[in-house]
């Protein structure tokens, strides 16, 4: 951990002072729908009569809001539930604005109050917003579709040919539509939210280049769309899907994730380090469904547990002529295990469009336990063409028995292992590798396994690269280290919460009084998180007392929990020297919030001050 002093935060302050040159003033305005002002609690037809967005006077509709932000504005809304003229449909105008919750998406509702009868939506961006513009800590719910009005859009969120910033929301119940709906070549970063509980998609995205990167996605969709938690097409189309939890998304095709696009066009996302688990197609690809995406790149994926009617439990790939060297799908350090099809390709399905040839790599990759009715852990087809797969550095158990090739070339460069990769469990998941230094009582075959050091293989993070040295297969969560393990890397434990304590004056001629502070941080972007914290003392005189305060507190995401008292250290000649306060923080939230993939109860942080007195 990287401790900053004082005297740095200073200098960093004062250098961003002379290096940023901001073009407009910021000003902060303020929406709270039942201030004491206001002798219409949560009516926007009755407003505080100064009602001028100030503090004092906050506006009740977030609307007035964005209508007077100018340009690098901040509109502040306080806790409550939002609802009425105003509070749904609101316009950003094209404006370099950030709207932002005032404690978390816990405690600040859009509801759009969905009716059949109407269309009603969320937040809408169509008029060349760019990443400047920014909605962060909300919960938007209840957004609706009706084709009788469809001069207005019924998701959660609406984008058309803008870039927007997403952080932070829960966008939730959206009926008869998508959560997030983004076409006409936008481009925006969709980071850190939870899509959960949409009739159709998750999030749509058409002829974009967005960012969609650590979400949670859960419970969206139906069987008669395709792509349940993210649908991806376009005529041309890239972008990143990074970091996600995809989950128990149910689709026609696609539950997980549907990639589309018409032959000699080009959507080419890469797709890297998301878990896709427990997701339903009633057609093909439970998990992931990709038609002539290419080139395409899978690295450090899981995909497992989830379900297709027909083919390609894990993944349903068609491809086309892909014979260059180097431009073939790859599916790199993936793991596909536990998926089912009732007929074709448990793990994998893979086929040539009409009379082409396909081909795809799979490099350091796993596939173990899935089933089908033929080809269990994967299934190469082409009537009149050729599919060629390339296995380079893999694991497929059983591979004679659970592979089907037709009218294919399969093409072995590197070592291919047969054997169970001995799964085990760990506090990330099910999937890591039973290893001795671990605990376990084997090492499974796909340790140290791979084509290339674990340091040389890498994506994007968000503000970084992420190479696989810095993850881990293993139950304890020690990195990756030397060659490469096979299969799904796990991201380092999230840390939940971060303590800390001060106390002002730290030393002087007893008695003292000293001012201490107590901070007890939710590190988490959308999940509340129980906090509970003790304050330890060990005296100057030897005394000691444990527990001495102490107590828990439920903290939103990204919130903090604030106490301070003066504590007073009287005129002892025991107490003359260094007394030690410490405080330890524990993450001990119950469940149901205690979820994958929310870091799990148990993570604990420490903070400590020292008290000097000195003799009077």
């Amino acid at each position: 951990m990287k401790i900053r002093t004082p005297a740095m935060i200073v200098i960093i302050v004062l250098t961003a002072l002379f290096i940023a040159h901001p073009l407009y003033a910021q000003t902060t305005w303020y929406v709270d729908d039942d201030a004491p002002g206001d002798p219409g609690p949560g009516d926007t037809s009755i407003s505080d009569p100064l009602e001028d967005g100030t503090a004092d006077h906050p506006f009740d509709a977030i609307q007035e809001g964005t209508y007077a932000a100018a340009p690098g504005d901040t509109v502040l809304v306080a806790d409550g539930t939002y609802t009425g003229i105003g509070n749904r449909e609101i316009r950003y105008q094209g404006k370099a604005i950030t709207v932002r919750s005032e404690n978390g998406p816990e405690n600040c509702t859009v509801d759009c109050g969905a009716i059949e009868t109407e269309t009603r939506g969320g937040f809408y961006f169509y008029s060349g917003e760019g990443p400047g513009a920014v909605l962060e800590g909300m919960t938007i719910t209840g957004s609706s579709f009706n084709a009788a009005h469809p001069e207005l859009f019924g998701n959660g969120i609406y984008i058309n040919n803008s870039s927007p910033t997403i952080t932070g929301n829960v966008i939730t119940h959206s009926h008869n539509d998508d959560g997030i709906y983004c076409g006409g070549g936008s481009g925006p970063a969709i980071i850190g939210n939870t899509i959960a509980d949409c009739d159709e998609s998750g999030i749509v995205i058409g002829n974009g280049n967005p960012i969609i990167r650590d979400n949670i996605i859960v419970r969206n969709g139906s069987t008669s769309r395709d792509g349940g938690g993210i649908h991806f097409t376009g005529a041309s189309a890239a972008g990143r899907i990074e970091g996600n939890y995809i989950a128990g998304n149910e689709s026609e095709s696609g539950g997980g994730i549907y990639l589309y696009q018409l032959p000699n066009n080009t959507c080419t996302p890469v797709i890297d380090n998301n878990v896709i688990t427990g997701n339903y197609a009633m057609h093909s690809g439970g998990g992931i469904y990709i038609f002539y995406a290419n080139p395409l790149s899978l690295t450090n994926n899981l995909i497992a547990g989830n379900t297709a009617a027909a083919s390609g439990g894990g993944v349903f790939l068609v491809s086309d002529d892909l014979s260059a060297p180097g431009v073939e799908p790859i599916l790199l350090n993936c793991t596909l295990a536990h998926n089912t099809a009732f007929y074709d390709g448990g793990g994998l399905y893979v086929r040539a469009w009409n009379e082409e040839t396909a081909a795809i790599t799979l490099k350091n990759t796993i596939l173990s336990g899935n089933e089908a009715a033929s080809g269990e852990n994967f299934f190469l087809r082409g009537a009149e063409s050729t599919v060629t797969i390339t296995l380079d550095h893999c694991l497929i158990e059983d591979v004679y028995q659970t592979v089907h090739i037709g009218q294919q070339t399969l093409i072995q460069v590197g070592p291919l292992l047969t054997d169970d990769p001995l799964f085990t469990d760990g506090p990330e998941g099910d999937y890591h590798l039973s290893q001795t230094a671990a605990g376990q009582a084997a090492d499974s075959p796909a340790v140290d396994a791979g084509s290339d050091l674990a340091a040389t293989i890498c994506f994007n993070g968000l503000d970084e690269t992420i190479c696989l040295d810095s993850l881990s297969t293993r139950s304890d969560g020690i990195a990756d280290a030397g060659t490469v393990d096979l299969g799904f890397h796990y991201p380092e434990a999230t840390r939940s919460i971060f303590a800390t304590l001060g106390c002002v004056p730290a030393s002087g001629t007893l008695p003292i009084n000293t001012l201490m502070t107590v901070a007890l941080h939710n590190l988490h972007p959308s999940a509340t998180r129980r906090i509970a914290g003790k304050i330890n003392v060990d005296l100057a005189g030897g005394q000691g007392y444990s527990n001495w305060r102490a107590g828990f507190t439920n903290v939103g995401a990204g919130g903090s929990y604030l106490t301070s008292w003066v504590q007073n250290i009287p005129a002892l000649g025991s107490l003359v020297g260094d007394s030690l306060f410490t405080l330890a923080a524990e993450d001990v939230t119950p469940s149901p919030w205690n979820l994958p993939p929310y870091p799990p109860a148990g993570d604990t942080d420490t903070a400590s001050c020292t008290i000097t007195g000195v003799a009077p």
